[in-house]
């Protein structure tokens, strides 16, 4: 945050290409450091949207913005709008000719299956984490892999679908693979719920 109000009076940052990509992370740094600055964080994310490049097509940035836009919204319990967005976002993503970052796609979909499962829609859950691991699959990334296994865990488990623990031992398998212990303890306590009750 104090690399980007340091650079934002740079003449080199005032080009309009630039410009947007400050205002973008200034709002995603403003929100993070300071939750209070909701509304101020949302609104230099606005801007960023606003901001026209010639000659330059500028969807995926923009894409990844709206994103910015409902994390924050999720974050507040803006669940049904933050959804929409993501689903907004999807759309678009997928109307993009040559995309060039997959792993935007990858967040979309992660952040579909997380804020879905806070309002319970689980077979939403399942579709859009079995889009997702087969996006991964696709590219050959372990990139968020384990957390969409974790999600089709969650889900089948709220579901009663019998697929709930081959799931969980995937997520738990690559969370231990890729040391993400925070991740790897709530699937380890998920898996004991899910193998208690199949007793």
């Amino acid at each position: 945050m104090y690399l980007v109000k340091k650079e934002q009076n740079n003449p080199c940052f005032q080009e309009p290409y630039y410009k947007k990509f400050l205002l973008w992370h200034k709002g995603i740094g403003e929100y993070f450091s300071n939750q209070g600055c909701k509304e101020s964080a949302l609104a230099d994310l606005e801007k960023a949207l606003s901001i026209k490049v010639a000659d330059m097509n500028l969807d995926e940035i923009n894409i990844q913005i709206r994103m910015s836009i409902a994390n924050i919204l999720s974050e507040q319990n803006k669940i049904e709008c933050s959804i929409s967005i993501y689903q907004q976002c999807l759309t678009n993503w997928n109307q993009l000719i040559q995309p060039q970052d997959p792993y935007v796609k990858l967040r979309i979909l992660f952040n579909l299956c997380l804020t879905l499962s806070k309002i319970n829609q689980f077979e939403n859950v399942l579709h859009y984490g079995q889009k997702g691991i087969n996006e991964c699959l696709k590219f050959r990334t372990n990139y968020l892999l384990g957390e969409f296994y974790y999600y089709m865990c969650y889900a089948s488990f709220h579901l009663s679908i019998p697929l709930a623990l081959e799931y969980g031992k995937r997520a738990y398998f690559i969370f231990y693979a890729t040391n993400k212990t925070q991740y790897l303890d709530k699937t380890k306590q998920l898996l004991k719920i899910i193998k208690k009750l199949d007793k």
